[in-house]
Parts: C-alpha cells; structure tokens; sequence
C-alpha cells in the first residue's frame, strides 16, 4: 500500500502543476509541447559506471515500457505496456576516441562471442587497412586515389567494388576465388544520384522515390518480370524511416515494422523496433563521449509480450469510451454528458465488479464508487478541490469495506504547484514533499515515513520536452527512462 500512495502523489505531482481555467488536451495534462503523434518511454536500469558517478543506461527494464498514441487535436487514442521477457545482445561496435570502429562484435543465442567477431586496424582517418577476426584470420582493405573501398579479403579470396565519377557504386562482386561463380551485383542511379537498380542477374530490385529523395517503394522482380517482393517505406518529420512493410509475391504482408528514434539534438541514441506483432523487437543502443564521437554500439533481440492496453473512443472531440484489454480481465468505461456536453458520470463494468465516477461542472472527479456482483459497495472515494481554477484534489479519502482500511491524503499547493501531500492509512502519517524545476518536472520527492530522497535529472529536446530522466533514489542511480516522441 505504501507504493500505492508513492506512486499516486507522485502523479499527481507531475500532472496538476498548469493552469485548469481551460480545457486542457491530453497532451497540456501531460506537461507536453508540440503536435505529438506517440510517445514510446523505455526504462532502463541505471548503472554507475566504475562508481565514478558517470550513469549510462543498463538493461532494459521488464516493466514501465510504453507507447501512447494521440490524435492531432491532443486526445489519447491508445495506450499500450508491454512486458519485456528476455534481451539478448546479438551484435555490437566498439570505437576510439575519434569515433572509428576498432571492434565487432556477434553473439550467440548464449550471448557468448561468436569467432567471426574482429578488431579493426585503421588509418589516420579511420578506414580499416587489416580486419582480423578472433581465429585470427586477417581481411585487408585496399582504396584507390579517392579513398573508396576497391577491394576486401585476401589475395585468394575477396570482395571488389567498381565506382562511377560520381563515387556510386557501380559493381560489387562477392566472394571471388571461393566455390562456384563469385556474385555480382550492378547498379544504376538517376541523375539525382539515387539508387533506381540493383541487378543480381537472375533477380533485380527497382527503387523508387519521392520529392524528398527519400526511397519510399522497392520492387524485387524475378528474371520473367514478375514481381517476388513489394516494399514500402513512410518517413517521419525528421527523415527517418518510420515504418516499413513488405509483402510477397501473392500479396501478403510478410513484414511490417515500426521505427521509433530518440535523438540528443544531431546524435542518434536509441532506435526501437515494433514488429507486426505489435511486439518490441530489436533495439539499438548508441553511445557517445564527451566531443559526440561515438564510443559503442550495441543491438538487441527482445522478447515481449503485451501487458495491457486502453483505446479511446471519442464522437466530436468528446471522449464516449475506454476499453481495457490485458492476459487477466478486460473492462469497458462509458462516459455520459448533459445536454450542454458538460461530463457528469462514467461507468465502468468489469467481469467482477462495476464503477460509477461522478464529476464536477469543471469535469473533475468529486466521487468513485465500486460494487462486486451483488451491488454492495466495496470502494468509496472522495475528492475536494478548492475552487474553480485549480484541478488538483485538496483532499481525498478513500474507504475499502473489503478490508475496513482507510486512506486519506490532503495537498498543498503553490503556484498551482504540488508542494507537498500528507496521506494517512488507517491513522499513520505520510508526507511527501516535492519540488519542481524551471519545466515544471518534478526534480526531488522527500517521504519522510520511508526516509527516502528521491531525485529527476532530465534532458531536453527542442520542444522543451524531456526525452531522458535519471532516477535516484537516497543518491543511488535506479532508472533511466527515455522518450522516443514522434511529432506531427
């Protein structure tokens, strides 16, 4: 119960420091800027790197990852958790200090080193001259005038590349001096010096793109002309791929993946994929040192599951219902207006009990009331507010005649700011206390019941959102949370 009440003053905390003499969208309740299509939050564990209070990101939490999508007025279409089974590491890039790749690394389904993982040696601007693998097998790499690559592997075994004026690569051979024919591949590019064709000789892909140069359709045909596989592609306001989807030869939908990107202003750090699933499927991880060259690289195969999900439904910008699905129970909640479409009442039935939520003329929640089956009451809340502007409870009591347990909280407010909460559970003290920085995020809760500081350290986007929040808890780093945000 106690990580009940933490968990309520602390939304509260973050949701009830704005003005209320409006309606506000979903997205203002939230402390957000900017037409926001989604925003996916991953938690990490927070690691201490040597002890040296230098915190970067550990594994991938099991819980607290989750993608809220909106609609372009602000409301709440969907809200999905996901719980994440098992990561594993299948891959990774190590770099210098000037942010050229010394190592690759490839896992097993073990995480263990595969052999075939190498070490780079390069020259003065970074171009391996000697890969070699961990058998210790060496490749050379050979660059004509130009500084392109011309030639990969060994005298008796090699992959070469031919160029035109414009440094397209014009063929690529595979795997000369190996068993059978080597493979080649020929491209042609338009005046725009975009890839159109890739030629395999018994197979070709055809590239096609927008006003943006940006491929947003790839076509694989067989040597008949008829076609094997259909890509497409959808960008976001950044460039970036955001989704691709792929279908074969009979028209189905083989592959469909959505992207979500966090970057620190230029610099890439996260990349998340969702697959057609509607699963977390690979995340890439990116790190960079103090003059932004990047250190590591690191991918991941994740096995998810969906936690639970809620969908709104609105009719003219009016919110109608919410439906609940999760593995245990599945719910419904119906919103009713008067005649003014001011909201008065929801209703919420589930398969063992139902609810009623009673509002105030300025849409703020003054009573819940549960039942079980047999219509008694088993829960009763209550809030007050103190006037018309402010949307943020004064006081609330909670009553549970299943266990006779009582729980009261009362808040202080400054500046329309949560200051501090002091609940009680059946007559022992709580107090939370909370300050805020210059956004309006909470940036430290003190509870004096369990002695516990904690601290928010965030990072910014251009928004003015944050996009990364270190959590501590009594100093020591527990969890970093990211927000990959895709704008309108």
């Amino acid at each position: 119960m106690k990580n009940i009440i933490l968990m309520c003053t602390i939304i509260v905390a973050m949701t009830s420091c704005k003005d209320f003499s409006q309606k506000k969208t979903d997205l203002e309740e939230l402390n957000l800027n900017g037409s926001i299509q989604s925003i996916l939050t991953l938690s990490f564990k927070a690691v201490d790197k040597f002890g040296e209070g230098n915190i970067i990101k550990g594994e991938l939490n099991s819980f607290d990852n989750e993608l809220i999508y909106f609609d372009s007025v602000g409301n709440t279409t969907s809200k999905t958790t996901y719980y994440v089974k098992d990561i594993t590491s299948y891959w990774g890039n190590l770099y210098d200090k000037s942010g050229y790749k010394i190592r690759s690394l490839y896992y097993d389904d073990n995480g263990k080193l595969k052999d075939y993982s190498s070490r780079y040696i390069n020259d003065s601007i970074g171009n391996p001259l000697i890969e070699i693998d961990d058998d210790g097998d060496k490749d050379y790499y050979t660059y004509d005038k130009k500084g392109m690559l011309i030639k990969k592997g060994t005298n008796s075994y090699y992959d070469d590349y031919e160029y035109d004026k414009n440094g397209n690569l014009l063929v690529e051979r595979m795997h000369v001096g190996g068993y059978g024919d080597p493979m080649i591949y020929k491209y042609t590019y338009d005046s725009n010096n975009n890839r159109i064709v890739r030629d395999h000789g018994d197979s070709y892909w055809e590239y096609k793109y927008n006003e943006m140069n940006q491929n947003y359709e790839s076509l694989m045909f067989e040597k008949d002309g008829s076609i094997k596989i259909k890509r497409k592609n959808l960008y976001n306001t950044k460039g970036d791929v955001s989704k691709e989807m792929s279908w074969n030869s009979e028209g189905l939908l083989t592959e469909e993946n959505n992207y979500y990107y966090l970057h620190e202003d230029t610099l890439l750090v996260t990349l998340l994929t969702i697959d057609k699933e509607k699963l977390f499927n690979n995340l890439i991880c990116n790190s960079y040192n103090s003059n932004n060259k990047i250190t590591s690289q690191y991918g991941y195969k994740i096995e998810s599951e969906l936690f639970y999900s809620y969908n709104y439904h609105y009719n003219n910008n009016l919110l109608t219902n919410i439906n609940y699905n999760s593995e245990y129970t599945n719910w419904t909640e119906s919103f009713v207006y008067d005649k003014k479409n001011n909201l008065i009442e929801s209703n919420r039935i589930t398969e063992k009990n139902r609810a009623i939520t009673n509002y105030d003329k300025n849409k703020r929640i003054v009573q819940i009331t549960e039942f079980d089956k047999n219509n008694a009451i088993v829960r009763d809340i209550k809030m007050k507010y103190h006037g018309n502007n402010d949307n943020g409870f004064v006081e609330r009591t909670e009553k549970n005649n299943t266990d006779n347990t009582e729980i009261k909280e009362k808040n202080i407010y400054e500046k329309k700011l949560l200051v501090q909460t002091i609940a009680y559970e059946n007559n022992i003290e709580s107090t939370y206390k909370y300050k805020y920085n210059d956004n309006n995020d909470i940036v430290e809760m003190v509870s004096s019941k369990e002695n516990e500081v904690m601290t928010f350290q965030y990072k910014y986007d251009s928004k003015g959102n944050w996009i990364t929040k270190t959590i501590f808890n009594n100093k020591n780093p527990t969890e970093i949370q990211e927000r990959l945000i895709v704008y309108y």
